[in-house]
């Protein structure tokens, strides 16, 4: 046999071929996939905890405001730390219980006022005439649909208990002050930080690299 016929293929596989490393591709695209599922869920969970994010940094001295069943609530007032007076119809109230949260919780419109509602907090333990419902009330007043990730169950509480399906519902928030709010700052700035890890991640996957 000569030289020439030595030198052709015989059909089976290369063996400098077979040695090459897999194709990076499958990889590629996992590593695409969780850093795209990664930057969904942490930019979701950034937006949720904005406006408890954003109360954190507000003013720690409340804002008097005086009956809350008769002051005038304006855009200016919302998200904001504020004290007031209220007389709380509890015969209309309804109790629910928020995740990782040890004591109960009560929502109960302000008499004569059913667009006004106040969440209150229920100690563990306490209940019925063990328990009475404060009438000076110190903490976050929101509108409805902006309470936060924190308060999810808060809009359904509010159907349970009968509130008018339309108009501006207000809601204050007993005991939540800024200072409560400093951890989901945090939160929300480490939500962020992964949200942004991730979208350079991606590019950094998908982009072409050129030739030199």
């Amino acid at each position: 046999m000569d030289a020439a016929g030595a030198s052709e293929p015989t059909g089976g596989p290369d063996p400098e071929l077979s040695g090459l490393p897999p194709s990076p591709q499958p990889l590629r695209k996992l590593s695409l996939v969780l850093m795209a599922l990664v930057l969904v869920a942490a930019s979701a969970s950034a937006w949720l905890l904005r406006g408890e994010a954003i109360y954190a940094l507000v003013e720690h001295r409340p804002r008097e405001l005086g009956d809350l069943g008769s002051v005038p609530l304006r855009a200016e007032h919302a998200g904001r730390f504020v004290r007031a007076r209220a007389t709380l119809d509890l015969s209309r109230s309804v109790r629910y219980r928020r995740l990782a949260e040890r004591d109960g919780f009560r929502l109960a419109p302000v008499a004569g006022a059913p667009a006004r509602w106040v969440q209150f907090r229920v100690p563990a333990g306490y209940s019925g005439a063990a328990f009475v419902a404060p009438d000076v009330l110190a903490g976050r007043l929101v509108r409805l649909g902006d309470f936060g990730g924190r308060h999810l169950g808060l809009g359904r509480a509010l159907v349970r208990a009968g509130a008018p399906a339309a108009g501006e519902i207000w809601v204050l928030l007993d005991g939540d002050d800024p200072p409560s709010c400093e951890w989901v700052l945090a939160l929300a700035a480490l939500m962020l930080a992964l949200a942004a890890w991730s979208l350079w991640g991606i590019v950094r996957v998908v982009r072409r690299v050129r030739p030199i």
